[in-house]
């Protein structure tokens, strides 16, 4: 740094291991800026944190934006004890360098400081800024590590999920306009906003939590989501349905909820059940409330195999058309093997039964899944594929004055990757492609559906 013109500094100096003070101001030692710095250093390293900081606020005073200065400062109160003026210090710090290993130290400065003020939501704000400045796979690591411990003291839990992406389906519309019913096509042909429309579809998927109480054992939590879906139609798709805007196929969930979860016996398997209660809206209307149970309980098999089964009961409610109410019935379970080198093997299958006095509510559904994750990155990203099977049946199906003989049947199969790049993150937030594609077959044709898509998005390393 350039040095200034020097200036004035009345010290107290260390004479035989004690502290003289120097009270007529009358003796005064003439020092450069790097020397006031070094003493106040030569002051902390000693373990006299009061006159590094008195030191410090004579630096201060003649350069008051330099993080150097600011940095001594954080560490002299934090040896005081005082860790919101350390917090605060090392903010400045932060603020004021343009060096990497500097904003680093300040970071931690900053994070030690407010962990120290039991505030372990923004020690993991000042860990991402510390990750953003760190220079190795090793401070990263070490980063990782203190912000995984910090997460399991905080009682607050954050989660945030994006993606971006165009789609040749964003309405989940039919392949065509021709409406056939198995085999036997119908007169007229299906609207413009029925079939197919291109665009673009964004969703937000963001929840927090909150732990009430918590044992070696049990812990219970509160929680709150909010997923939002928005679409925006192509040109191509207004001139198909004019008359349609994209809010007619935009949607937002919110729910709160209490789940409590247990360890039960010595291979730590864990229960866990709750309760949920929100609302759906779809196209600017509610589509319906709902109250939601849930029951789950988690085998550890083997130590690098585990299987989940997982049950719930929800009760929606429509406004105004209480006919249309319905109980959904689920059921999943799920069977994760790690395998010798560190890959992934998974397979899920979920049940699903809908029951409602409305003729055009109830359906069954049945979804397989299987999904394989590399431990390792190829090239620069980490990759997990999958494959999804589906089948759902209606015994009713109505079009018009027409049923269906026999009911709906939809087939599907879907095929997806999904790959992280962890080289390229913003304050551990890296950025992920996913890439689906597949396609639905029903004896009702408006259910014929295809879908290819590319998604990015943003995950959290840690």
């Amino acid at each position: 740094m350039t040095k200034r013109t020097a200036w004035a500094l009345c010290v107290s100096l260390l004479c035989a291991g004690t502290q003289a003070a120097i009270a007529d101001g009358s003796q005064q030692t003439t020092l450069t800026l790097e020397q006031g710095r070094k003493l106040a250093l030569h002051a902390l390293s000693n373990g006299d944190a009061q006159l590094a900081l008195n030191v410090s606020r004579g630096l201060w005073e003649a350069d008051p934006k330099n993080p150097q200065t600011y940095s001594i400062i954080a560490s002299a109160y934090a040896h005081l004890g005082e860790h919101t003026a350390a917090r605060r210090a090392a903010a400045k710090a932060y603020r004021y360098s343009d060096n990497k290993t500097l904003r680093l130290s300040a970071a931690q400065l900053a994070a030690r400081a407010a962990l120290a003020e039991e505030r372990p939501t923004l020690t993991q704000v000042w860990l991402r800024r510390a990750v953003l400045n760190s220079n190795s796979q090793a401070d990263e690591k070490r980063i990782a590590s203190d912000y995984a411990r910090v997460r399991a003291l905080n009682p607050w839990s954050f989660r945030l999920n994006g993606s971006l992406k165009p789609s040749s389906n964003v309405n989940n519309g039919a392949d065509s306009a021709l409406q056939i019913i198995d085999g036997d096509p119908l007169v007229g042909s299906l609207s413009g906003n029925a079939q197919a429309l291109s665009g673009w579809i964004t969703d937000v998927d963001a929840s927090v939590g909150y732990r009430l109480r918590s044992t070696e054992t049990s812990r219970t939590s509160l929680g709150a989501r909010v997923f939002v879906h928005r679409v925006m139609l192509s040109d191509g798709a207004k001139i198909q349905a004019p008359s349609t805007e994209n809010f007619d196929f935009s949607s937002t969930y919110v729910e709160t909820s209490l789940k409590q979860t247990r360890i039960v016996g010595a291979r730590k398997n864990r229960l866990n059940y709750g309760l949920a209660v929100g609302t759906s809206i779809y196209a600017q209307n509610t589509s319906y409330h709902f109250a939601r149970g849930s029951l789950g309980y988690r085998w550890k098999l083997a130590a690098r195999t585990h299987f989940s089964l997982n049950g719930s009961l929800e009760r929606r409610h429509v406004p105004g058309q209480s006919i249309k109410d319905s109980s959904i019935y689920a059921l999943s379970g799920a069977l994760h093997h790690r395998l010798a080198g560190g890959n992934t093997l998974s397979f899920s299958l979920s049940l699903r039964d809908v029951k409602s006095d409305h003729i055009r509510t109830p359906y069954s559904s049945a979804s397989l899944r299987a999904s394989y994750a590399f431990a390792k990155q190829i090239g620069p990203a980490k990759i997990s594929t999958g494959l999804t099977f589906g089948y759902s049946d209606y015994d009713i199906y109505l079009t018009g004055n027409r049923q269906a003989p026999g009911g709906r049947q939809d087939r599907s199969a879907y095929g997806d990757v999904t790959m992280v790049f962890p080289e390229h993150d913003y304050a551990g937030f890296a950025p992920t492609l996913r890439v689906r594609t597949g396609r639905k077959f029903s004896n009702v044709s408006r259910f014929d559906t295809r879908e290819f898509s590319v998604s990015l998005g943003i995950q959290s390393k840690f």
